[in-house]
């Protein structure tokens, strides 16, 4: 034992003393002026006719009238207080004397009515004093027994009046003096009685309506402070052994709350005044005898008996003690269901129902646990208490009462649930059919329904999980999670709101969001979906789940025919076989879902005997009574209703129980007594007798058997009037045991007993509300506990047993099935609500839905997700209010004037022309546009858009991305590029890689340069441009638009999409491909406004997003087949030269991807676009850094890529297109670079018909150096210019000097000459003087001619290659130049003269030629020289001849 320390500065000896001197105090003023009155009724009697004091027999009075002597000593109590004061003033310590002797005289007061109540307040404040310091404590002599006294005496007081304050006074301290004795360490020690007694007194104060209502508080408080004590010592008892066994037969409701325990003198006189007339109310009456004579009998007994100074309890007598346990728990059980009883609605107050729910919760919460290792406690849980939870939920609607049953069942469901299934799921269906108002109730029942029930989720994280394991997965039992669920989907969705309270859709929202949080963490724990995903062994609960289905549909084929049932169920698996054992074995262990009349008329067929013998078998009758027996067989089956159908089962029956009794024929015993007596044993009383030598036989048993049911339709039905007595029912079953003797009357009078307690439920059909309630209960729950059993084996959490895969599984079967309802519930209410906190967490579950679909592969659902998420975003291109049920449902709750309003504002936005703004203070721009605008101002459609970017981030499967998901996202993008919120230049650094300028944004409608923002300036151009002053942009929109672009500044699409490899894939691409329209100009609509600027967007994106991602062999052919269709039905000027351009680039670098076929696409680039399209591609573009990227693709193509280079070299316009390159100063040397090493390495594969196109290529290059430009350029780009040109020339003397072509008219080779002779007319003198001696060298030196044609081919160089290069009209200026090349003619002449070609007509040409130009001196010469070597020649030859 422990007891609490004070340190007192008084000792407790003085302390005891002072209370003392207080009492003697008062009751020596009482004393006097009880004298005062006694003289004055004296002095009343002689000057009158006398007084009835006289009349008076008390003698003590009489002696206090005849000596006043003896008035001031002859008081008891006093003498004795002066007593303890003079022993206690010796005493060195408390310890040395019986603190039952300590407290006699306050005690003594408590119980004597004739005491003032001064004087009995002061005795409770010693008392009180006394606990409250420890006086009385372990070192205390017989201190168990003066806490014994306290209580005794505080339960049975005697004292009251006219003065309610006064009285109530007193019983505030009284209630506290109990609560210090029941929370002592003394406590444990209290028998059942004094504790039962203690529990009737307070609660009867807390109930009563006669007390105020501050009584009636203490008393609660005290009441559940008592409480609390005694259920903690409950976790102090064993637990029940693994036999542990209950059988109800007992009656409940036998004990009643007293409320009147404190009758006071006064009171009891004026009821005899009442039924006396005569009777006068004078001084004399209230005249009260202290003498110990005079105390009542009853509390002086009481208080002698317990004062036994002789003897008190010894530590050694402690263990023996009998203690306060399960008794006391049964007893204030059996109490408080008297309180809240059916049988007793109208007997107590509410308030008392409500304080009893309270104390049953509180006891629940504190020993709980205990039941469950207490069959008998349990029981009544489950039988009693649970059937007024489910009677008051159903048919009250008092809110304060409600709440207090409320607290209590979803306490039992959270301590106790795994005992309480039936209970817990008629109770909680009951709940749900109020929700969904089925059961019609008022809006505030259901709000406090729901408001009670969410203590489940919120105390268990896996509450519908749990639940569903329990409920949903079990064949017996109904879906109770899913229901749940459900019901606050509906409760949940904004629709229903009008039917509702405000505060009911919040604390639906918090169980579902409890769901999902459950449902995530499981999928959370599992790190690899590939194995959960690949698993396809399910835990079993989950294959009873999906065959649930199945089964009630056997069970009501069963009960409407049970053989056709019977075959279903075997057929279906949930019968093993069609063996009567089989069968026998699934109706006693699966018959819930079956109607017990059902199977009472099965068994009870003469055919299945076989069948009803196996069913009995199963039951285990041994060492119970006949009665008990039967209440456990009757518990499976209704017992039917012909008298050989009941015969037929009730043999079975008899035969059954003596089989399992094992007899012992040595103990057999006989005990033959008179049964007419008319005093019988009470069940209360005596010892348990031992019935276990009792051995009747079957036919013994069969009878009484039959006697139990004629007993049990006697007792309980109501139509009849005059039931059946002991004497009657006994006397009936003479001689019934073993044909000859007489069963002992005790045995008898137990059945007798137990039947007329509790009923064995036999339910009948019923139509009223009650009897339908009495008959649903009876079916579903009487039933079934009949028996309570508590086994060994420990609690098993079934959610503990699976693994994190199964724990998934069930979490998938469960989102599979409101999944989809829950997302469209959540978007319902973030659409039209209005707090942010709220929709932070609104958004928060939305994140998990799709966290969770995702894990589940759940394509559809992670779609709708994504899908619901832009529907909120506040974008045009998503919004879907018109068939928004939510949106919908929230507009029609506006006021016609604030929707009107916001159609307007809508309005105006959709006139709003798109302006951009150029800030040069900041270097920036602002766009303002209608979905900035939405997007700007909106908070949800920002954190929409936010949450779907990083959903969509967060991927990690692409599968999950469904067709229509993808559409969305490119929908997305081009709401966002059409509104200048996303820079369409994803991939900069491809744009750098292949030096692609930037895409530009469209163009907007009207722009404005500004310094910095100015609204007023800003306002007047918007009006001046629309002549509306209601669609101008105001500072407002201005903000919200740099809101919105901040927005998609912070998402950073390009890392969340573009780059995110598990979103890019090739069917992604070729939806964007797709996505791309094909529109004439002609057919524009005001929406096609952006149609270039996209085209171009879609295209460069798709192109960037199969490089990046190395799609080219998936797409390729898909995008150059998009740009061949775009070439083919869009007119020319339907694009601008910029997106001509553009589309041209793509084509090209997609055809350097190609492996091979891209040869055609080139071919077509050229001639289509190149060619064809000249003014498009001009040496403006080609000047650019993207078109000389562009020659450079080209030309790289040509010279590395073989099929390239053939097809190329053969195609004319690839010549023609270069030969306009070459003309081009700044493309010049590239084209060069690329002929010369064409002419190098690939000469023999020169067709003829190309030769004359390289050449003339050549000669432009050559002849870059001959425009007036030059003098513009620079020295060093002139040299450059001039190198290059040399080169041009050098190279055509190599292809003179190198060419094999033989052909009749040589052609190449003249063209060779003519592109050298041309070369020999540039400007400048270096090139000029280089030209004529390659020329020079490469006729007389590298060129040869065959002999067929010779002088032909000869004439033809003189003719068309020499003689054009002659100045005639400029001879003055180009003397010098014609003079080299008359010089060269002659060499040509003579040298061929020499061969034998020329002839005199040739002679005669070259004389005309130089005719032209003999004037000048030093080419009269030239021509002198000529003959003289001609001759020279020809006399040669003459010599020769002859010397031949």
């Amino acid at each position: 034992m422990s007891c609490r320390e004070h340190r007192l500065a008084l000792e407790p000896t003085t302390i005891i003393m002072k209370e003392y001197m207080n009492l003697s105090s008062a009751l020596r003023s009482y004393n006097r002026s009880k004298q005062k009155n006694i003289r004055s009724a004296s002095m009343a009697a002689i000057l009158g006719n006398g007084s009835e004091v006289f009349l008076d027999d008390d003698d003590s009075t009489l002696e206090i009238f005849k000596n006043p002597i003896l008035n001031r000593f002859n008081d008891p109590l006093l003498t004795e207080l002066e007593h303890l004061i003079d022993t206690v003033s010796r005493l060195n310590s408390l310890e040395d004397m019986d603190s039952r002797l300590l407290l006699k005289p306050f005690l003594f007061i408590v119980n004597d009515s004739s005491m003032p109540r001064n004087v009995t307040s002061l005795a409770l404040d010693a008392l009180l004093k006394s606990l409250h310091l420890d006086i009385i404590n372990k070192v205390s002599r017989a201190n168990i027994n003066t806490f014994q006294e306290i209580a005794i005496s505080l339960t049975h007081p005697k004292f009251g009046g006219p003065n309610k304050t006064q009285d109530e006074a007193l019983l505030l301290k009284l209630i506290e003096i109990l609560e210090l004795v029941v929370d002592s360490s003394f406590s444990e020690y209290l028998t059942d009685e004094i504790m039962y007694d203690i529990l009737q007194v307070v609660l009867s104060l807390a109930c009563s309506n006669k007390k105020t209502e501050v009584l009636r508080a203490s008393a609660e408080s005290t009441m559940i402070s008592i409480t609390t004590k005694i259920f903690q010592k409950l976790h102090d008892f064993n637990p029940t052994n693994a036999s542990g066994f209950y059988l109800n037969d007992e009656k409940f409701t036998r004990n009643s709350l007293q409320y009147d325990r404190f009758v006071s003198r006064l009171s009891s006189e004026r009821s005899n005044s009442i039924a006396n007339p005569e009777a006068t109310a004078t001084p004399e009456n209230i005249i009260i005898n202290t003498q110990e004579s005079q105390v009542p009998e009853s509390v002086k007994d009481r208080v002698e008996s317990s004062l036994d100074f002789d003897s008190y309890i010894s530590d050694d007598d402690i263990e023996d003690m009998d203690k306060y346990g399960m008794d006391t728990f049964v007893s204030f059980l059996n109490l408080l269901l008297t309180l809240i009883s059916t049988k007793n609605s109208t007997k107590h107050t509410v308030s008392t129902k409500i304080l009893s729910y309270k104390l049953l919760t509180c006891i629940i919460e504190i020993s709980g646990s205990g039941f469950k290792n207490n069959p008998r406690l349990l029981n009544i849980m489950c039988d009693p208490i649970s059937k007024c939870i489910f009677f008051n939920i159903r048919n009250s609607n008092n809110i304060s009462l409600l709440h207090a049953t409320l607290q209590l069942f979803t306490t039992m469901i959270i301590i106790l649930g795994k005992n309480l299934k039936l209970q817990i799921q008629l109770t909680l269906q009951c709940c749900l059919d109020i929700l969904s108002d089925k059961i019609n109730k008022p809006i505030a029942v259901k709000e406090l329904i729901l408001e009670n029930l969410s203590l489940l989720w919120t105390n268990s994280s896996s509450f519908f999980i749990s639940t569903f394991i329990d409920y949903d997965c079990n064949l017996e039992h109904t879906d109770l999670s899913l229901g749940l669920l459900n019901i606050l989907l509906k409760l949940a969705n904004p629709k229903y709101s009008s039917h509702m309270t405000q505060y009911i859709p919040p604390l639906a929202i918090d169980g579902l969001w409890n769901f999902i949080i459950c449902v995530n963490l499981f999928t959370d724990n599992l790190n690899d979906q590939n194995s959960f995903l690949n698993e396809e062994e399910k835990p079993i609960i989950l294959k009873d789940r999906y065959r649930k289905a199945e089964f009630i549909k056997c069970c009501e084929k069963f009960n409407k025919k049970p053989k056709e049932g019977i075959s279903m169920l075997i057929s279906k698996g949930f019968i093993i076989s069609d063996a009567e054992n089989d069968i026998a074995d699934f109706l006693f262990n699966n018959n819930n879902r079956m109607n017990k009349k059902t199977i009472g008329l099965l068994l009870c067929d003469p055919k299945n005997v076989p069948l009803l013998e196996n069913f009995i078998d199963l039951f285990n009758f041994k060492s119970l009574r006949i009665d008990e027996a039967l209440r456990v067989m009757l518990s499976k089956f209704r017992l039917p209703g012909e008298s050989q159908q009941i015969e037929r089962i009730v043999e079975a029956f008899s035969s059954k129980y003596v089989k399992d009794q094992s007899y012992n024929p040595e103990e057999l015993q006989y005990c033959d007594e008179n049964l007419n007596e008319n005093v019988y044993a009470d069940e209360n009383d005596g010892v348990e007798q031992d019935f276990t030598k009792l051995q009747p036989d079957s036919d013994s048993v069969f009878i009484v058997s039959y006697s139990i049911i004629m007993l049990n339709t006697d007792l309980h039905n109501p139509n009849i009037k005059e039931h059946m007595s002991f004497a009657d029912y006994s006397g009936n079953l003479k001689t019934c045991y073993n044909k000859s003797h007489d069963f002992p009357r005790e045995y008898l009078w137990k059945i007798y007993c137990s039947i007329r307690d509790k009923e064995i439920v036999m339910p009948e059909e019923f139509d009223g509300d009650v009897e339908w309630f009495d008959d649903v209960w009876k079916n579903l729950i009487v039933s079934n506990t009949v028996v309570t059993e508590i086994h060994s084996v420990p609690e098993v959490n079934v959610l503990d047993e699976l693994t994190t895969i199964g724990l998934a599984q069930l979490g998938q079967e469960m989102f599979k099935l409101l999944g989809q309802e829950m997302v469209s519930c959540l978007f319902n209410l973030y659409t039209i609500n209005s707090n942010k906190i709220f929709s932070q967490k609104l958004l928060k579950a939305i994140k998990h839905c799709s966290s969770i679909s995702s894990f589940y592969n759940d394509k559809d659902l992670y779609h709708n997700i994504l899908h619901g998420l832009l529907e909120n975003s506040c974008l045009s291109a998503f919004d879907n209010t018109e068939n928004h049920s939510a949106v919908k449902h929230a507009e029609d709750s506006l006021e016609t004037d604030e929707k009107d309003c916001n159609e307007e504002v809508n309005h105006q936005l959709e006139l709003m022309p798109l302006i951009q703004i150029n800030i040069e203070e900041t270097n920036s721009k602002v766009v303002v546009s209608p979905d900035g605008i939405k997007l700007g101002e909106s908070s949800k459609g920002q954190n929409s858009l936010l949450l779907y970017f990083k959903i969509l981030s967060s991927n990690s499967d692409a599968s999950l991305l469904t067709k229509e998901t993808y559409s969305d996202i490119i929908q997305l993008i081009i709401t966002l590029f059409e509104n200048f919120l996303l820079d369409p230049n994803i991939f900069p650094e491809l744009q750098n890689s292949w030096k692609f300028e930037k895409i530009p944004s469209p163009n907007a409608t009207f722009e404005i340069n500004k310094s910095k923002l100015n609204k007023s300036l800003l306002s007047t151009f918007a009006s001046y441009l629309t002549g509306d002053d209601n669609v101008e942009p105001t500072t407002e929109d201005i903000e919200y638009s740099m809101k919105a672009m901040e927005c998609i500044k912070s998402i950073n699409i390009r890392e969340s999409i573009f780059k995110n490899k598990n979103i890019v894939t090739p069917a992604f691409v070729e939806l964007i491909i797709e996505s791309i329209q094909i529109k004439k100009k002609a057919n524009y609509d005001e929406e096609d406004n952006y149609f270039e600027c996209e085209l171009i967007f879609l295209l460069e994106l798709s192109l960037s997003l199969m490089v990046v991602n190395n799609f080219t062999d998936q797409l390729l052919d898909t995008i150059l087949n998009k740009i061949e269709d775009i070439s083919a039905n869009i007119d020319d000027n339907d694009l601008s030269v910029h997106a001509k351009r553009k589309i041209s680039n793509y084509k090209l670098v997609l055809i350097t991807l190609c492996k091979t076929g891209g040869e055609s696409y080139l071919l077509s680039l050229i001639s289509d676009d190149l060619i064809r399209k000249n003014e498009v591609f001009n040496e403006d573009y080609f000047s650019t850094i993207e078109g000389d990227e562009f020659i450079s693709r080209i030309l790289n193509l040509f010279t590395n890529k073989d099929d390239f280079k053939t097809k190329l070299s053969q195609n004319k316009d690839f010549w023609k297109w270069l030969k306009l390159i070459g003309s081009m100063r700044g493309q010049s040397l590239k084209v060069y670079e690329v002929l010369e090493q064409f002419t190098r390495e690939d000469k023999k594969n020169i067709m003829q018909t190309d030769f004359v196109l390289i050449l003339e290529i050549i000669d432009e290059i050559a002849s870059s150096t001959g425009g007036n430009d030059m003098d513009k350029l620079d020295e060093s780009a002139r040299e450059k210019a001039i190198a290059l040109s040399l080169k041009a020339i050098d190279l055509s003397s190599t292809l003179l000097k190198e060419n094999t072509f033989e052909s009749s008219n040589n052609m190449e080779t003249l063209s060779l000459i003519q592109l050298l002779g041309h070369q020999c007319l540039n400007g400048y003198e270096e090139i000029q003087s280089h030209a004529l001696k390659s020329l020079e060298n490469s006729i007389l030196n590298h060129l040869s001619i065959p002999r067929d044609n010779a002088l032909t081919v000869v004439e033809e160089i003189i003719d068309n290659g020499l003689a054009p290069i002659l100045s005639i009209e400029n001879a003055a200026d180009s003397s010098e130049l014609n003079n080299v090349v008359l010089r060269i003619i002659g060499k040509v002449y003579l040298k061929y003269l020499v061969e034998g070609i020329t002839t005199n007509e040739t002679y005669m040409k070259i004389l005309k030629i130089f005719n032209k130009f003999v004037a000048e001196p030093t080419i009269e010469n030239q021509l002198l020289e000529l003959i003289l070597e001609k001759q020279r020649i020809e006399q040669h030859d003459v010599d020769t001849q002859v010397e031949a």
